[in-house]
Order: structure tokens, then sequence, then C-alpha cells
């Protein structure tokens, strides 16, 4: 019983430094990475966490990895938070997956991002092609509760994860669970454990068009709307140090806390057990509230969970995704916070369709839903114009306007990269400005057109998001976000004598609308693309990946003209 009941390996290195017998045995039981196209794949995932006798929390980690020939961004650099009055350990070796001797170690080094104080450790680029063990413990003082909220999966792909909880017998511990199977229980030496065990899981990401539905463990030893309404309340009295160089106007406040966010979270992965996933985004959105209350503005402070929430739940404290903050005078009564990834005034893709909870002064606690807007409200329109000489060189513009919940997905950074063409094009630089209506991206394009003998058949030049390809799965069914509108308008000047001559076939569906047009004068073809999903977010629809699988292939293909 020991065996399965308490599922941790070994960290420590033999007289002769090579790898735990854990980790070598672990090589004979999953894929080789070469069957995976990925930079890394995840051989055991394993979190453990512990109620100790003084009624304080023991949370641990343990990570296996086969790093391929780049180092997977995922693992490059890593942040483990230190709990407020508790503390940190973490530690990270690579080996030699042939001789399991230990090529290397990182020490963590103690840093702060945003006030928030924590362990630091980068992946060094001599660990590619070894395998890596990362581990991790945090240390929570007595609570006289034990709580958490796990999120299964990782950008990698995932062969073994496990959970395992344990607390003094007789205790109890209440769950509530999506994705995975119930656990396996036992008890042992006055110790009762629940043991989660979840395997060959995908690679998943919190980020993207499709909302692909993690799978998760919510557990906690105290549960119901009391326990519910103290632990916010708790969380609502936080207060946080004064932020010092912040514009006077609160929307300035807001964009240079979301910069500092940006800045300081870039390419880090935080990993942490206990708490949110995201503290500084949340220290920042506290710090937010006490400079704005400090100025005379009333502010509500709202909390997000990961999941749905009921009155019976477990009440845990990594159950919060982030504090959310709301001003009946501010930006237009909309819900805000640090790390939102949006204008002050828009709404947040990550709350869209979500239900927020505070704890009312009553002792009750109360709910605002956040209603899911229309298509029409998140949209991308791309004007393309230009002209085709008789060999099928095509020269021109490309203008594409992004607005609502589309612009928390762009890459700013890589604002080409984020979209993808119908053929192949040049892109001579892009600018990227703001305007009331939305973010536009401009460039000059080039390419050639001619996809027949002789030049004599023509594909209208299109673009889009890439990720719109991954709605294309085929045999899945898809949850996207938010509803979305996406157009596109091609002005085309054409040599004499062209016109269309084939469209795309298209497939409509009771939430899903698509429309192909075009027609030519004067040497001019005009060609317009509409795509719309309604109501395809928050559980209220399903759409099928081979009801996107036409408009995507129209865009890719575009409308041949002769």
């Amino acid at each position: 019983m020991a065996t399965w009941l308490f599922l941790v390996l070994s960290t420590g290195a033999n007289a002769f430094d090579l790898a735990p017998e854990g980790v070598r045995a672990l090589k004979e039981k999953v894929p080789s990475l070469a069957a995976f196209s990925s930079d890394g794949l995840v051989w055991r995932l394993e979190r453990r966490y512990r109620m100790l006798s003084d009624g304080s929390t023991e949370a641990s980690c343990t990570l296996v990895a086969q790093i391929g020939e780049r180092i997977p961004g995922a693992l490059r650099r890593l942040f483990v938070p230190v709990p407020d009055g508790g503390s940190a350990q973490a530690g990270l070796r690579y080996y030699d997956p042939m001789t399991w001797r230990e090529v290397g170690s990182v020490s963590p080094k103690e840093t702060q991002l945003e006030g928030v104080r924590g362990l630091e450790m980068s992946l060094p680029q001599d660990a590619a092609g070894r395998v890596v063990l990362i581990t991790l413990v945090q240390r929570v003082p007595s609570r006289a509760s034990l709580s958490g909220f796990v999120s299964f999966g990782m950008e990698l792909p995932v062969w073994e994860e496990v959970l395992s909880v344990e607390i003094p017998s007789g205790r109890g511990l209440n769950f509530k669970q999506q994705g995975v199977q119930e656990p396996v229980v036992g008890s042992l030496s006055g110790v009762e454990a629940y043991v989660w065990i979840n395997r060959n899981q995908p690679p998943m990401s919190d980020s993207g068009l499709v909302d692909r539905q993690r799978p998760w463990v919510s557990f906690s030893t105290s549960r119901g709307p009391e326990a519910a309404s103290l632990r916010l309340r708790e969380m609502d009295s936080v207060r946080t140090d004064r932020l010092s160089g912040l514009p006077k106007d609160p929307k300035g406040k807001l964009e240079a806390l979301e910069s500092r966010w940006s800045s300081s979270l870039k390419g880090v992965r935080v990993m942490s057990l206990v708490g949110g996933s995201d503290p500084v985004g949340s220290r920042l959105t506290l710090a937010l509230r006490d400079a704005l209350e400090a100025e005379g503005h009333h502010v509500e402070t709202w909390w997000a969970p990961k999941s749905g929430f009921a009155p019976g739940d477990p009440v845990s404290d990594g159950m919060w995704l982030t504090p959310v903050l709301r001003s009946q005078r501010l930006f237009g009564g909309s819900p805000f916070y640090v790390g939102q990834g949006v204008p002050p005034g828009e709404v947040a893709m990550g709350l869209l369709g979500r239900t927020l909870y505070r704890s009312l002064p009553s002792g009750e606690i109360g709910s605002m839903g956040v209603p899911m807007p229309p298509a029409e409200n998140s949209r991308v329109s791309s004007y393309i114009r230009g002209s085709v000489s008789p060999d099928g060189r095509f020269e021109g513009t490309m203008e594409v306007l992004i607005s609502g919940a589309w612009i928390g997905l762009v890459d700013l950074e890589d604002p080409l990269g984020w979209l993808n063409t119908g053929g192949s094009f040049i892109f001579d630089g892009v600018r990227v400005r703001r305007s009331q209506r939305g973010l536009v991206l401009e460039s000059p394009m080039a390419g050639q057109l001619d996809v027949g003998a002789n030049g004599m058949l023509l594909k209208i030049p299109s673009v889009y998001p890439r990720m719109l390809e991954d709605l294309v799965s085929r045999g899945e069914v898809l949850k996207p976000r938010f509803p979305f509108l996406l157009e596109q308008r091609v002005d085309l000047g054409v040599p004499k004598g062209t016109s269309p001559v084939v469209e795309p076939v298209l497939k409509n569906s009771r939430w899903l609308r698509q429309r192909i047009s075009s027609s030519s004068v004067r040497g001019r073809i005009s060609f317009s693309a509409a795509l719309t999903v309604r109501d395809a977010a928050g559980g209220r629809s399903d759409v099928s990946s081979e009801d996107f699988f036409f408009f995507i292939r129209g865009l890719g293909d575009g409308i041949l003209v002769r």
C-alpha cells in the first residue's frame, strides 16, 4: 500500500552523482521524445500536499523532463514564490540520458518580482538533450486547514501526472474535479491519502482562441459559504506598500502597472503550489486598488474563480484566478485588473462569461456576472489593396483592425507572426497603432499570385489570425473563448479580361455563419469574406471543427480568377 500511497520521487544523488533510481526507471516507461512534435517531454509531474501535525501545510513538486535540441520556453526561466509568512526551497539538476551522470545543476537565487519574494532558476543551454529534474517545496504557516487547486497539463506534453493529498485520518477532505478519474483513497499510519493520476496529457495552454478545458482538482478541508466568505474577507484585507512613480490619472496608473506586470513576467514561468497562479498580477491589482482609494475613489474588489463556484464547493486558496476591481466612475464601470491585456474600458477575454464573487458586509457572498458580448464586438477586419501584373506579381498594402477580445491575443512583439496568409508574401515591416476602434496593423506586402500554368490562374491574397487554425482539429468538439467576427476585403487591380471563376465551398451551422463573394468591374476585382461565430463560449454551444474547415480553406485558397 505504501508504494501507491506515497508516489514521491527521490531527489538525492548517490555517491557516484548518478540520477536518482526513480528518474532512471522512468525512461523505460515513456515513449521517445521523437514521437512528439515538441521541444521537450515531461516524463512525470508530481505534486504532493501534506498537512503537518502543527496544522501547517507543506506542498512539494517533482518534475522530470527530457529536453530536446532547444530549451522549451515553459522551462527556460522559473520563479517560485515564497508564501507570506512561509518558506520555499527549489533545485534543478540535469543528467546525461546515456550514462545518467549529473552534467550540471542550478542553485536558485533569491529575487523579487514587483515586491513578490521568490526563488528564480534558469535552465542553461547545455541542458539541451538532457534529462532534467526540478524540485520545489513551499511551506505555509498553520491555518488549521489544507487546500489547493491543481490544473493538470502544461505547455509540454506530460506522460504521467500525479497529485497526492495527505491529511490526518478522520479529518476528511472535500474535493471537486473535472476531466480526471476519481482518486484512489487509503489510510496508513494515521494518515489518509488521496491520489489522482492523469496520463498522456497533450500540451495545454491557458491562452489562445480555443478553450480546451484543462483537467483540474480543487480540494480543501473546509467548505461551505461561511468558510468561503471568511476567506474572501481575508484576501480583501491585504494591503500593499505604496507604489511610487505612477501617473496621476486612473487610466495612466492601470496602463503603467500593466506595463510593469508584462515586463516582470516576460519569459517567466511561475511555479507555485499554494495561492494564486499570478501572485505578481494579484499584488499589483491590490496596489492599484489601494492607490485609487487613497485618492477618494470607491473601488469594489471582486474575485474571479478558475472554475464555476457553488456554495458547497471546497474553499481552496488557489481557486481564485485574480482579484478584479470595479468602480462606477472609472472606465465606464467595466471590471479591470493588472494583467488583463486589453486597454482600460475593454473587458478582458479571461472575464467574459464568468461570474465574479465578493464577501458582502452582511457576511453573505455577492456575485456579479460578466456578460458575453456579441460577436460584432470582437472582430478582425482586414483590407488588402493592390494590383497584379500580367506575370502574376502582386504589390499592395495590408491593414488589419483588431478589436474587443481579440486584442488580448495579439503578440505585439511579432504581430506579423500572429497572422497567417493565403499564399507566400513578403511584408516590408509593420506599423502598429491604436485607434478608437481598436488595434491597427499596417504593412506593405508583395508576392506571386499565379498558381496555374502561364500565370492564367490567380489566387486572391488573404490574411487571417493564425490561431484560427487551432479550431481545425477534426473530430474534436471545440469551444472558442468568445463569439467573434472575421471580415476580409480585397480590392485588386488585375490584367484586362480577368474575372472570378471558382469560389470556395461553404458550410453553415446553427452557431456559425460564413459568407464569401466577389465581383469584377473595369479591371478590378472586389472580394469579401465574413465568418461569424455566435454564442460559442461559456458552455452555451459547441462548434464542430468541421464548421471552420471550409472557411479556413477558403481563406487559404482564396478565389481563383482567370
